[in-house]
């Protein structure tokens, strides 16, 4: 038995575990409170979420990508904010 969509969705936890520790370790300028940040995220209590065959997986690493562009001012937040006016 082959087990594509979890090991499809344990990826997306390994991507977002580096994504998130990127963007701490930038912002906090500390690795040590990134890989803490890591931690917490691995296990907390609905870390199993992650894990199995829910969209979590997928949102988690384009939410933290979506919210490091726009700590870092790079990405299209203007053009969506320019859509968003009457």
């Amino acid at each position: 038995m082959r087990l594509n969509g979890a090991r499809y969705f344990l990826r997306m936890l390994w991507a977002s575990s580096v994504l998130l520790w990127r963007m701490v370790a930038r912002e906090w300028n500390s690795p040590r409170v990134a890989t803490l940040a890591v931690a917490f995220l691995l296990f907390s209590p609905v870390s199993f979420f992650f894990s199995s065959l829910y969209s979590e997986a997928l949102f988690l690493p384009l939410v933290i990508g979506c919210i490091d562009c726009g700590r870092k001012g790079s990405g299209s937040g203007p053009v969506f904010s320019e859509c968003s006016r009457p």
